[in-house]
C-alpha cells in the first residue's frame, strides 16, 4: 500500500482563494486592502491573474487552477515586489522541499523570459529563470531542499525581471516534507538581512533544482 503525501504547508499557494473576474486580473497593493489571503505583500503591488486573460497577443493560463500570480504587478513593475508568507509548524531537523513554478512567455515587446527570485528565512536561494520565450505562458518547476533550524520559516518570492518585462509569473507554491532529500543538507540560518541572488550558491545550504521541461500548457503551440 502506497504512502500518503504530506500535506502542503503554504496557504492558498495557487492563489485560488481570492476570486478574480475571467480574463481579468486584481491587483494587490503592499499598502491597502485588498488583501491576499495567507501572503504579506511587499514593494509596491502583485497581481493575480485570471487563466483566460490576454494581452498584446499573449495568453496567460495558469499552471494549477484558474489563477496564478504576477510579481511584476498590474500597474508597474517594481524590483521590489514581493510575497512572503510565515510558515509555522516544522519539524527541526527535518527535510522539507519547496516546489514552485515560474510562468513564462514573449512577445519582444511588453513581456520577456521571466525571473523570480527566492528566499528562506531572509537568506537569498538565487534567481530561477524560466527562458520559455512563446506567446502563450508556459510554467517551468523548480525546487528547493531545506532543513529548518525553528519551527517556523519566512518564505519569500520577489520580482526578478528587467523593468521592461512584464510578466513575471508565479504558481503552485508547495511546502512539504521531502520525498528524496538531497545527503546531508545543511540548514537554513535563522532570519539574516536578505542578501543579493549573486550570493545564492555561496550559501551555507543545498539546493536542489529540479526543472520539468514538460510545459503545462505547450500541446497548444503549433
Amino acid at each position: 500500500m502506497g504512502t500518503a503525501k504530506a500535506a502542503n504547508l503554504i496557504t492558498n499557494g495557487s492563489f485560488e482563494v481570492d476570486l478574480v473576474p475571467s480574463a481579468d486580473y486584481t491587483v494587490y497593493p503592499s499598502s491597502s486592502a485588498p488583501s491576499l489571503t495567507g501572503w504579506t505583500v511587499g514593494g509596491v503591488e502583485v497581481a493575480v491573474v485570471n487563466t483566460l486573460f490576454n494581452q498584446a497577443g499573449v495568453q496567460f493560463p495558469a499552471q494549477d487552477g484558474d489563477q496564478w500570480l504576477d510579481l511584476t504587478g498590474g500597474n508597474g513593475n517594481s524590483a521590489s515586489n514581493n510575497i512572503s508568507q510565515a510558515v509555522s509548524g516544522l519539524n527541526v531537523g527535518s527535510v522539507y522541499t519547496l516546489t514552485f513554478y515560474v510562468g513564462s512567455a514573449s512577445n519582444n515587446s511588453l513581456f520577456f523570459p521571466s525571473t523570480v527570485n527566492v528566499s528562506l528565512g531572509g537568506v537569498s536561494q538565487g534567481s530561477f529563470t524560466n527562458p520559455s520565450s512563446t506567446t502563450t505562458l508556459q510554467w517551468q518547476e523548480f525546487s528547493i531542499d531545506f532543513t529548518p533550524t525553528s519551527t517556523s520559516e519566512n518564505i519569500a518570492f520577489f520580482n526578478g525581471n528587467a523593468s521592461n518585462n512584464f510578466v513575471s509569473g508565479l504558481d503552485n507554491v508547495t511546502l512539504d516534507l521531502a520525498e528524496n532529500p538531497i545527503p546531508g543538507p545543511t540548514s537554513v540560518p535563522g532570519p539574516l538581512p536578505l542578501l543579493g541572488v549573486g550570493a545564492a550558491f555561496g550559501l551555507s545550504r543545498k539546493l536542489r533544482q529540479r526543472i520539468n521541461t514538460a510545459q503545462a500548457n505547450s500541446n497548444r503551440i503549433g
